[in-house]
């Protein structure tokens, strides 16, 4: 029986509902009626217990969905706006494309080109072209993270004859994906971090909730010396914010931080309060901010390979793939033996071996590879290196 009590909503297991369709067919048909599997009524009962059993389920999940640390979806969605949160949408790829005309040509707003992994890249704005070469913007179809290498977009999707060649002589920017929902439920803890009594602590709860901020790190020197570490002045906060528009981190930090305190970082702005004095004129005040954005430190990665079965083809690319999903937080130092969860994402015909990690592809490390305070590691294909033995 479905009952909500004081510790939850309580629902049937499927025995349990078979078991008491079972109970009430008997007062009906009595004692001796088989209810056996391989039976008619027996079949009948098995098909009204899962029909019961999946409402029942569905309930419960239902019931869960008005807990932030339950709900899934589209109902994570519509909780999380009573914190004042929506969840991070996805952004496009994008990537400039040369293409070759022997003539003018139109490229509507439908023209795509094909990558050689068949992703397709639709033309950001309709434009005519002269005859000759000219760089052309184009987006990725589909949301997310849809990478690119380098003159690896070299076929059109849509066939003009006018056009002899495409490419893309530069990497494509990559988009982001969807915020997941484990992803938007730790934003959300983070931001109920605000009324906490840590000025610093408030600061980064704010800083996180701003949209489009992926990570945050801050730094507070609150001695009378300087940090040499950090170089961070006395009564200083560093603060380092990947992602947001300036305007709203350069509001945020103004808003939160303790009056009188430094502020470090190269990104300097102004956040301008607007007072009314009694006389009706206008003060204005200007919060002079800085802060930093993360240094992207891409990661040099080698490893050997060798096949279980001798003559197996080892798919290095795939491999590749399932590294670059490895995503770093600000200042967050490798463990370099938790990428071999990656690399066998990429397949199990192998043994994975000499796996190490550097900066600078000449002094390599097996055990743990070290940030700078600013510092957001990043694995790109191209600083890969794979051995088959």
């Amino acid at each position: 029986m479905i009952q909500l009590t004081n510790t939850g909503l309580q629902i049937d297991d499927l025995n349990t509902i078979f078991d008491n369709l079972a109970t009430e067919y008997k007062k009906i048909y009595g004692e001796d009626i088989i209810l056996d599997g391989d039976t008619p009524d027996g079949q009948v009962i098995s098909i009204y217990s899962k029909l019961n059993a999946d409402i029942q389920a569905n309930l419960l999940q239902l019931y869960n969905s008005f807990d932030p640390d339950n709900a899934l979806g589209v109902a994570l969605n519509k909780i999380i706006k009573l914190s004042g949160l929506t969840r991070t949408p996805a952004t496009k790829s994008t990537v400039s494309v040369d293409i070759t005309a022997t003539t003018t040509v139109n490229l509507d707003s439908e023209y795509k080109v094909v990558d050689e992994l068949g992703q397709v890249w639709q033309i950001i704005t309709a434009q005519t072209l002269l005859a000759g070469t000219t760089s052309v913007d184009f987006a990725a179809v589909e949301w997310g993270s849809i990478a690119a290498n380098p003159n690896t977009i070299t076929a059109q999707g849509t066939i003009l004859t006018q056009i002899t060649t495409v490419n893309n002589p530069l990497a494509a920017s990559v988009g982001v994906d969807e915020e997941t929902d484990e992803a938007l439920r730790i934003r959300r803890n983070r931001s109920l971090e605000k009324p906490a009594y840590s000025t610093v602590g408030g600061l980064l709860a704010e800083l996180l909730s701003v949209a489009n901020v992926l990570d945050v790190k801050i730094y507070e020197n609150k001695t009378d010396t300087y940090d040499a570490t950090l170089d961070l002045n006395a009564h200083s906060i560093w603060c380092i914010v990947d992602g947001g528009l300036d305007s709203d981190i350069f509001e945020t930090i103004a808003k939160e931080k303790t009056s009188g305190c430094d502020l470090k970082g190269s990104i300097t702005g102004t956040y301008v309060e607007n007072f009314l004095r009694a006389d009706g004129t206008t003060l204005v005040y200007n919060h002079e901010v800085n802060y930093d954005v993360p240094n992207e430190v891409e990661i040099y990665i080698k490893l050997d390979v060798t096949p279980k079965i001798f003559g197996d083809v080892i798919d290095t690319q795939l491999i590749k793939d399932s590294l670059i999903t490895k995503l770093f937080n600000i200042s967050e130092d490798l463990t370099i033996t938790e990428l071999y969860s990656y690399v066998y994402s990429g397949g199990t015909n192998f043994i994975a071996t000499s796996l190490q990690a550097s900066l600078d592809d000449i002094n390599y490390v097996s055990d743990e590879l070290l940030a700078g305070s600013a510092d957001k590691f990043l694995i790109t294909d191209a600083k890969i290196t794979i051995t088959e033995i």
